[in-house]
């Protein structure tokens, strides 16, 4: 798994791993197609949480630290994500 940003962030230079992409041994995500931080797990919210800024950053840190449920190492991880 690659996991990009967005899709302009992309390997421009896919020829390089063109035999794994083809081979579907390697695959590739896009975290901002995978929709609002509020709609998915933990921890993929975690890696979005990474892509955001302004009120959507603190919006989604706001709602991963009520879905936290005290968990310090997600608290944790949020606010090292704002900082």
């Amino acid at each position: 798994m690659v996991i990009y940003p967005t899709r302009s962030t992309a390997q421009s230079r896919a020829d390089i791993v063109w035999e794994f992409l083809e081979s579907r041994r390697v695959q590739r995500m896009y975290l901002d197609e995978l929709g609002a931080v509020a709609n998915l797990p933990v921890g993929l919210g975690l890696m979005v949480l990474t892509t955001l800024e302004g009120e959507k950053a603190t919006s989604g840190a706001r709602g991963l630290i009520q879905r936290a449920q005290g968990s310090r190492d997600t608290i944790d991880l949020v606010s090292t994500i704002i900082v």
